[in-house]
């Protein structure tokens, strides 16, 4: 079974005079495979997993790491940005 794991940069909050420092937060939804595609100002993340039948299922993962799954499509669903307002935009 081939596992990957999602990989997210979030930025990190500037304090006055001085420089950002990046997080780097690894994670997997319970899958074949996960990637991420897109992340907000907010730090929340989408992207898509792929289950053991090939399908592909949404995903939202917050910057306290709750992630939710959707689907738009029971034949697949590829989330590919996510906006300031947790709106997400992709292909079924």
């Amino acid at each position: 079974m081939l596992l990957a794991t999602g990989f997210a940069l979030l930025s990190a909050g500037i304090a006055a005079g001085a420089a950002a420092r990046p997080v780097y937060v690894t994670f997997q939804v319970d899958s074949q495979a996960t990637d991420v595609f897109g992340m907000n100002a907010s730090g929340e993340v989408t992207g898509y997993y792929v289950d053991a039948g090939g399908i592909s299922h949404g995903f939202i993962r917050t910057p306290d790491g709750t992630i939710a799954t959707f689907d738009a499509s029971p034949y697949g669903t590829s989330p590919m940005g996510i906006a300031a307002d947790g709106s997400v935009t992709g292909s079924e």
